[in-house]
């Protein structure tokens, strides 16, 4: 189904843009292909392969008419995933490792009296009828970015997120933003509100189990 796989280094070449591609488009018998090998890397990103989900959610776009290209863009990502087989994630409970890189000292600052100068009233739901929590806090950490106008032919930016528990990668998202956003600031503000959304289910999640979540989540 695959023939001879290169070993590749990366997923994806970087700044590569499918949506640009030329070539032919795939007959019916290949078409069906294409579709067979995104569902695979779709389930694969499902069973914690966050390194390959940009690439399979740029590729994803196309299983409704995909071109040469766009097929041997798929094969490449299983030839990353050919050199790098053994890739897992490990459950570590421990607070995330901050690498020294001029911008630590930002993670002690406490900004949540800002916040509540701006915003007041807001504040956190909690439901009355969680269990006490039964262990200690767990730290979440949350990385978020956005690729203002990823899309060179609609425009529309791409949304990446991923959220730890404490060294333990637990939640990401590579998607497409619903609207077309004018400027990198508006593309990284809708970012931040998906991520702010999904960071709520996790500490919801948590909670549930028993876990108190980390009053600073960042």
């Amino acid at each position: 189904m695959f023939g001879t796989l290169i070993k590749h280094d990366i997923p994806m070449v970087a700044g590569d843009h499918p949506e640009l591609d030329e070539s032919k488009h795939l007959d019916d018998d290949e078409h069906t292909k294409y579709q067979m090998r995104i569902g695979m890397l779709n389930w694969i990103v499902t069973i914690v392969r966050f390194d390959i989900a940009f690439a399979v959610s740029s590729l994803s776009r196309f299983i409704a008419c995909p071109r040469q290209g766009h097929m041997d863009r798929a094969l490449y990502v299983f030839g990353y995933i050919k050199k790098y087989s053994n890739r897992r994630i490990r459950i570590d409970s421990r607070d995330p490792i901050v690498v020294a890189s001029g911008a630590e000292g930002n993670l002690e600052i406490d900004i949540s009296k800002k916040l509540l100068e701006q915003y007041p009233d807001a504040m956190e739901q909690k439901d009355n009828k969680l269990p006490m929590p039964l262990f200690d806090e767990l730290a979440i950490s949350t990385y978020i970015d956005s690729d203002h106008a990823h899309d060179k032919v609609s425009r529309r930016s791409i949304t990446e997120i991923i959220i730890f528990v404490g060294r333990t990668p637990v939640f990401a998202l590579v998607r497409r933003q619903g609207a077309i956003e004018t400027s990198t600031y508006s593309a990284e503000f809708m970012a931040m509100k998906t991520a702010v959304e999904e960071v709520m289910s996790v500490r919801y999640m948590l909670r549930c189990q028993g876990y108190s979540p980390d009053t600073d989540s960042r």
